[in-house]
C-alpha cells in the first residue's frame, strides 16, 4: 500500500517525467513501492525529498501486538540526473 504524503510534489514530478518521456519508468518504481511486501500489514509512506524530482519513504509494518504502524526501514526514490531515471535506495 502506498500512502502519499505529498500529492503536490508527486503531481509535479509526474509532470516532469511526462515531459521527459520517462513517466512509465517513474510509474514502474511507484508500482514497485506500492506492492512492497505484498501484505496489507505493510505500507510505504511517500514524502518529498530534498533532492530534485525525488522522494523519501518510510516502509512501515502494522504491529498486531501494538495496534499501530511501526517503522521497518526507510529509503528514497531518487532521480538521477545523469541517467534521467529513478531508482529505489534503502
Amino acid at each position: 500500500m502506498l500512502k502519499i504524503e505529498c500529492q503536490e510534489h508527486l503531481d509535479a514530478v509526474r509532470k516532469f517525467a511526462e515531459e521527459e518521456g520517462k513517466l512509465d519508468q517513474l510509474q514502474n518504481k511507484l508500482d514497485y513501492l506500492s506492492t512492497y511486501g505484498q501484505s496489507e500489514k505493510i505500507r510505504v509512506r511517500l514524502m518529498k525529498d530534498f533532492a530534485e524530482h525525488s522522494f523519501y519513504f518510510h516502509i512501515e509494518r502494522y504491529g498486531t501486538s501494538t495496534d499501530e504502524w511501526l517503522l521497518w526501514m526507510n529509503g528514497g526514490l531518487i532521480y538521477h540526473q545523469s541517467s534521467g531515471e529513478w531508482s529505489v535506495h534503502t
